[in-house]
């Protein structure tokens, strides 16, 4: 019997994973999909996200969907080769939801209503 990962671990999780797809070779683009809570919102996740981008010239796009549950998440690797394909064109990524709040909207409200550990 397995247990659920809390949401700062499952973020961590997606972050590692994040990178290693990113670092493959002939990555352009890595596209995550995660539950909203997941959605980075510490100044170390955003570094590292940065990081991640400069060391392996891919674009990292992050979509936080409300309809997911934790702990599921979706993480989708782009090769140079699929980069001209319409389902990855940045203009045609068509999702089956509408995002009416920014990461940072969703990161802001998150942490009005998120209880603060001592």
């Amino acid at each position: 019997m397995g247990t659920i990962r809390g949401v700062e671990s499952l973020a961590l999780a997606l972050l590692r994973l994040i990178g290693e797809e990113a670092r493959k070779d002939r990555t352009v683009k890595v596209i995550a999909q995660f539950p909203v809570e997941v959605a980075p919102s510490h100044e170390r996740e955003t570094r590292w996200l940065n990081n991640i981008e400069a060391k392996s010239s891919a674009q990292v796009v992050l979509v936080p969907n409300k309809y997911i549950d934790t702990p599921a998440y979706d993480i989708r690797r782009v090769r140079d080769d699929e980069a001209q394909l319409p389902e990855n064109n940045a203009s045609a990524i068509r999702y089956p939801w509408h995002l009416s709040q920014t990461v940072q909207e969703i990161t802001k409200e998150r942490e009005v209503t998120r209880p603060r550990l001592p």
